[in-house]
């Protein structure tokens, strides 16, 4: 999206945007660079770029992913999604997952983005569940800040992006749902 605009950011620039929403981005590079994007017109700009791949190659789950959400289901575990994507664009992203979830918390509903933990706070309350009680499944440096500074106990996905997640309470390189089930009991 900022190529499009003449701006070439380095790789590092672009592991910041995991976990913001776009405008937060988009404001934060204007912030380092001085520039004036308007950060809603660049956001929905993305939205329709991600929305056009998307039509082109439908996103997959991470393997196991479904088959967790369904061991939870039977276990009557509470699910919720929560994502700093629009809700049209997180829809199309995971409409292979999204009947798992009882909760949906998009970027509409909130108004700060990781690493505030708003939006976790926002999907515990409407499950109505105390933080402690909750688990994030996390692949960004910025949503495991988010989840921790919220209270809320983390496991993080490595997907090989080169994120620091340390400080998740756990990093896991895939999805067992045999071996995750078990933080549940």
């Amino acid at each position: 999206m900022f190529s499009q605009h003449g701006v070439v950011l380095a790789e590092a620039e672009l592991k910041e945007q995991s976990g913001r929403t776009n405008a937060s981005f988009v404001e934060i590079i204007n912030r380092r660079y001085g520039y004036d994007f308007d950060p809603k017109v660049l956001a929905a700009e993305k939205d329709q770029l991600v929305l056009a791949e998307l039509a082109a190659a439908p996103a997959r789950p991470y393997s196991g992913a479904i088959e967790l959400l369904q061991k939870l289901g039977k276990l009557g575990i509470k699910r919720a999604i929560s994502t700093t994507a629009g809700r049209n664009t997180a829809s199309r992203m995971g409409e292979l997952v999204w009947p798992y979830f009882e909760v949906i918390v998009c970027r509409e509903e909130i108004t700060k983005s990781k690493p505030d933990p708003e939006m976790f706070l926002t999907a515990a309350k409407e499950l109505g569940l105390p933080p402690a009680d909750c688990v994030v499944f996390e692949d960004a440096k910025n949503g495991v800040e988010a989840a921790k500074a919220g209270g809320f106990f983390c496991i993080a996905r490595d997907n090989q992006a080169g994120q620091d997640l340390s400080a998740a309470d756990s990093v896991i390189t895939a999805y067992n749902p045999q071996e995750l089930a078990g933080y549940f009991s």
